[in-house]
């Protein structure tokens, strides 16, 4: 089901785009009733000179996984450096965004893995004529790696990951740990505080103003969600062997105090995957939205063969 996109409905940036080079639309793909039956996602398709939707052969289309509290919106500015990609899909998972679910929630990682692999192969069947690359970033990464290792995204040409979510930086202390546990089995769909400080997260202040005014992002976490990741993460991690043998490129920024990046890079030298990993140098956890997004914007350009 697609319908007009409302401009209203995201953040200024979107609507910037739609009269320079791209048509936008609003779009539902069908998900699992358990996962609220449909997730939406943002479409940008390049237009011509002439103003009609580019039609180059091969195309390259790429399919966008936000991380945890944010939304589609948050990468907006991809199409503006991206210039050798004609189709945008940004995805809003169960919970984010402008999709269904208590925020922050999830009944399930694997809800999450699933919901992915219907929406992406809904989109590439809808346009079977580009060639996917299927982006992930932080959690977004983590939810693009247990997909992957599923075997269900064959469609996929290139992946790539930024600051996956497979370790944090800073361990959670041992009692806090316990009692999400605990409370996953007294009330798993409990709203929680899940805040992480913006300067973590990115150094550039336009970003960070922005970033605190927008009503679409979140910072809460239910246990049962928490729980779930965590038996994500150690499942990721377990199977190096499972990741495709496909094109990987790993984007680790160096100043990222969020997400451990020596433990994605352990995890990728233990697989057959053809990975390219990249430091960022000076970079926070949210490269592509800091001071710095240039050198990460190369990095992914060239990667696409831009």
């Amino acid at each position: 089901m697609n319908i007009p996109f409302h401009g209203n409905l995201y953040p200024q940036c979107f609507r910037s785009f739609e009269s320079e080079a791209f048509t936008l639309e609003l779009v539902s793909f069908p998900v699992g009733a358990e996962m609220g039956g449909f997730w939406k996602a943002v479409v940008y398709r390049r237009k011509t000179a002439s103003g009609a939707v580019s039609q180059l052969s091969p195309s390259k289309a790429l399919f966008i996984v936000h991380g945890f509290g944010e939304h589609a919106g948050r990468y907006a500015h991809f199409p503006s450096y991206l210039s050798n990609v004609d189709l945008f899909v940004m995805l809003d998972l169960y919970g984010h965004g402008l999709s269904p679910g208590i925020r922050g929630d999830a009944p399930h990682f694997e809800g999450l893995t699933s919901g992915l692999v219907q929406a992406f192969k809904k989109a590439v069947t809808d346009d079977p004529k580009y060639e996917w690359s299927l982006f992930g970033h932080s959690m977004g990464g983590a939810v693009v790696l247990d997909a992957s290792q599923s075997g269900a995204l064959s469609y996929v040409t290139r992946f790539i990951v930024s600051a996956p979510f497979l370790a944090l930086k800073s361990p959670i202390n041992p009692i806090k740990r316990s009692g999400a546990w605990l409370l996953n089995r007294l009330v798993p769909e409990l709203s929680l505080s899940a805040d992480v400080d913006s300067d973590i997260l990115f150094s550039d202040e336009v970003v960070k103003e922005a970033f605190l005014h927008d009503q679409l992002r979140h910072t809460r976490m239910t246990p049962r969600y928490y729980v779930s990741l965590v038996k994500a993460q150690a499942r990721i991690l377990s199977h190096p062997d499972k990741l495709p043998h496909k094109p990987w490129l790993v984007l680790l920024p160096s100043e990222d105090r969020l997400v451990d990046g020596e433990v994605t890079k352990a995890f990728f030298e233990k697989t057959n995957a053809l990975k390219q990993l990249i430091p960022l140098h000076g970079a926070r956890h949210e490269a592509f939205n800091d001071l710095g997004r240039d050198e990460a914007f190369q990095s992914l350009n060239t990667f696409l063969g831009g």
